[in-house]
């Protein structure tokens, strides 16, 4: 059996193409799966929201090329500024999650 087609069938459910981080499928499953988890370990996890503001206006002026090179590069900073533990989400259009499990407020 070739688990390879089912490997990328998988990462194509749960990774934003445009970004290459997870989307908001991953999202609702990891919080499906992980929060009980987490509460029941006394884990804290720090969510952190990023959203674009204006963003619209970038593509209404400059084109959706360029702002899709944007949300890319903004999808490689956020990646080189986690750690390895945490998971970067592409919500929707201009709206990021990160999810850093083991991390308080105060450190996030």
């Amino acid at each position: 059996m070739d688990l390879s087609g089912i490997r990328e069938a998988s990462r194509l459910i749960f990774v934003d193409e445009l970004t290459g981080l997870y989307n908001r499928r991953f999202m609702r499953q990891y919080l499906r799966e992980r929060l009980d988890q987490l509460t029941r370990e006394r884990t804290s996890l720090a969510v952190i929201m990023l959203d674009l503001d204006g963003f619209k206006q970038i593509n209404d002026t400059y084109g959706h090329l360029d702002g899709d090179l944007i949300l890319k590069r903004l999808a490689e900073l956020i990646l080189a500024s986690l750690p390895a533990n945490a998971y970067a989400i592409r919500f929707a259009g201009d709206e990021f999650f990160a999810f850093l499990e083991g991390i308080d407020a105060a450190r996030a």
